[in-house]
């Protein structure tokens, strides 16, 4: 007999026949629920287990018919059928592996949202924050780059508007649907995915709303700015609401990088932009660091943040106030240096 070490045991693999006769099973099951207006029951069971399938090309078959039942209700979809579906499509990531498997069924799911709109995209966030406590370290990677992807989505949706009013209507929706979603509810659940949009919010939310705010007429990239900051102003303005982490992160990702961002080449603005945003700011900053909810670990933080703000408003005022009393750009700068020298 053959030592223990010796013994091959060989897994039994079913044939390509079989899964390919698999996934075209549930993907008729799931079909005949395209021809109805509703699915319920046992019908929207087979679909949520053939969205979260071991085998790869049932859950691939399923997305493909699920694309079609949507097309065909997404008019009916209430807010709790979208979770329940959103809940399968959570578990059909969750069993996808091998980074490109993982990808290509972020990009199909996401894509759904052409078909589905905003109530679609904004129950992904809802289902992101009501999951995130239970994913492992093992899959967190594959829900941050679902994250991504769902942000990304949102900021192509509203920059893809052709005028300016669908442009303002869509990122009222956007910026609606993450109040909703994350900002409310970020007290009590999903806060790692919280942290993770506030680390993406300037780079991937505030940039492209400011660059594309700027082809509006009037002060309008103002109320971008505006639009876009409310939320972390909110959490701000009522720390004790929230934790500690959440508190920081607004504090070092958003806030500490305002006045960097703002001067930035890459959102390009005008210089009396610049000045009037982190005006506005530092107001802000400065209720922030007076409150006396505030934890103090971060108070000193604010009134340097806030300081270095005040500091751009008063170098603008100063140039502007030289140039009006008929120096050149030259003279007020060299004049801001020696009032600098003097300062120091």
């Amino acid at each position: 007999m053959k030592s223990q070490h010796q013994i091959r045991f060989k897994r039994k693999r079913k044939s390509r026949k079989v899964l390919n006769n698999k996934a075209v099973e549930h993907l008729h099951e799931s079909l005949d629920v395209v021809n109805n207006k509703v699915i319920v029951g046992e019908r929207e069971l087979k679909l949520a287990r053939a969205l979260s399938d071991t085998e790869r090309r049932v859950r691939e078959a399923s997305l493909t018919s699920l694309q079609s039942w949507l097309s065909a209700n997404k008019g009916e979809l209430q807010a709790r059928e979208l979770d329940r579906l959103w809940k399968a499509l959570f578990y059909c990531i969750w069993m996808a592996d091998r980074p490109r498997v993982i990808t290509s069924t972020i990009q199909h799911v996401i894509e759904l949202t052409d078909v589905a709109g905003w109530p679609f995209l904004s129950s992904s966030f809802g289902c992101l924050m009501r999951e995130w406590f239970g994913i492992d370290r093992h899959r967190v990677d594959k829900y941050y780059e679902l994250a991504n992807a769902a942000l990304a989505k949102s900021i192509e949706i509203v920059l893809e508007q052709k005028t300016n009013e669908s442009f303002t209507e869509n990122m009222d929706a956007m910026l609606e649907m993450l109040q909703t979603q994350v900002w409310d509810r970020a007290h009590k659940e999903g806060q790692g995915f919280t942290l993770h949009v506030l680390d993406m919010y300037i780079d991937k939310i505030l940039q492209p709303l400011l660059q594309r705010g700027k082809c509006c007429p009037g002060n309008d990239v103002h109320k971008v700015f505006d639009k876009a900051l409310k939320a972390p102003i909110q959490i701000m303005s009522t720390p004790q609401k929230y934790s500690l982490a959440l508190i920081k992160r607004i504090t070092e990702r958003i806030l500490g990088r305002l006045v960097d961002f703002v001067k930035s080449e890459s959102v390009d603005l005008k210089p009396k932009f610049q000045r009037d945003m982190l005006a506005r700011a530092s107001k802000h900053v400065m209720s922030f660091a007076a409150n006396k909810a505030t934890p103090d670990s971060l108070r000193k933080s604010l009134y340097d943040i806030r300081k270095q703000m005040k500091g751009e408003v008063s170098d603008y005022d100063e140039q502007k106030k030289q140039k009006g009393n008929g120096l050149t750009d030259a003279d007020a700068e060299g004049s801001a240096t020696i009032k600098e020298s003097h300062e120091g």
